[in-house]
């Protein structure tokens, strides 16, 4: 049989490129003499910081520091005077990534199919036509996405815990063509608790229902329903997974630009049938899940509340 291809051009993590500043590093210098570091970003992925110091004088502490924050204020760190009757000497500047870098990723997570209990949605290839940041400098390593469809309008949850990073929702599809490719879609991204990424693309721009920071759920937390994106009156939500790693094994600690980063897609397994395995390509599927698929990353109290059919945020 003739295999069947959708074809897509990938813009990848646009949201984290080119932006405004997004986060503002401020120290203040105590009675004894230390020196603490905070931290206040507007934008709810997590940062990687990076404070490089050009001098210090009066400690012992590193003159570089990376740390990976996902609230939106805290500490970064505190240094000490050697000598504490003298006040420290430094100088410092400070670059960010708006994710997490060399993430340790869970490659042992069950997924849940991203629609609902019983649901069926056929599972179709996408082939990459380009993968590209918006400064067109970030490399994409093992291309992988699916296509989710259906000829009716499938309501669409997580396929995991996480929290949304990213919305767009103002793209009206033109339904008078059929396309090769769909480089313009409603989408939603999320970030998991291990630093990964999904992106959830092709929602009816009226029917999306959450909101920036927002904690969602598998199962639980309805993001929207796929909509019609052409001629083809096919229903469709293209779903991938990533996260970014520097090039080559180079050290966290000697990165400082987005040519030494590289986004490396993950091929997800899923619950499927009583049983855990990737996705066959062109194959029609059922959303299914058991409570130990559906509790990974819940913590007591969530898993509690989920019993008793009560809010779990």
């Amino acid at each position: 049989m003739k295999q069947k291809y959708i074809y897509t051009l990938f813009f990848i993590l646009v949201l984290f490129l080119g932006r405004a500043q997004s986060l503002k590093v401020e120290h203040r210098i105590n009675k004894d003499n230390s020196v603490e570091f905070f931290y206040e970003k507007t934008e709810f992925n997590t940062h990687t910081i990076i404070l490089n110091f050009g001098y210090l004088k009066n400690t012992s502490a590193s003159d570089k520091v990376i740390k990976r924050v996902s609230n939106k204020t805290g500490k970064l760190l505190k240094i000490r005077p050697t000598d504490s009757q003298q006040q420290i000497g430094f100088n410092y500047s400070v670059s960010y990534y708006n994710f997490a870098v060399n993430p340790k990723i869970d490659n042992d997570f069950v997924y849940i199919l991203p629609f609902k209990k019983g649901q069926k949605m056929q599972v179709e290839p996408l082939v990459n036509l380009g993968v590209m940041s918006s400064n067109r400098q970030f490399i994409a390593k093992n291309f992988k996405a699916v296509s989710f469809t259906s000829y009716d309008a499938v309501d669409i949850y997580p396929a995991r815990k996480g929290v949304v990073i990213e919305i767009a929702k103002s793209y009206t599809p033109d339904l008078s063509k059929n396309f090769v490719y769909h480089n313009k879609m409603n989408y939603i991204t999320i970030e998991h608790n291990d630093g990964s990424l999904a992106r959830y693309s092709g929602f009816d721009k009226n029917s999306m229902n959450v909101s920036l920071g927002q904690a969602v759920y598998p199962t639980l937390t309805k993001m929207g329903s796929t909509a019609i994106y052409d001629k083809s009156m096919l229903h469709r939500i293209n779903f991938y997974v990533c996260y970014v790693n520097t090039k080559d094994g180079i050290n966290l600690m000697d990165l400082n630009n987005y040519k030494l980063l590289e986004m490396v897609f993950i091929d997800p397994v899923f619950f499927h049938e009583n049983d855990k395995a990737a996705l066959v390509l062109n194959a029609l599927y059922e959303s299914d899940f058991n409570e130990a698929t559906l509790f990974q990353n819940f913590n007591r109290r969530q898993i509690k509340n989920y019993k008793k059919g009560k809010l779990i945020n």
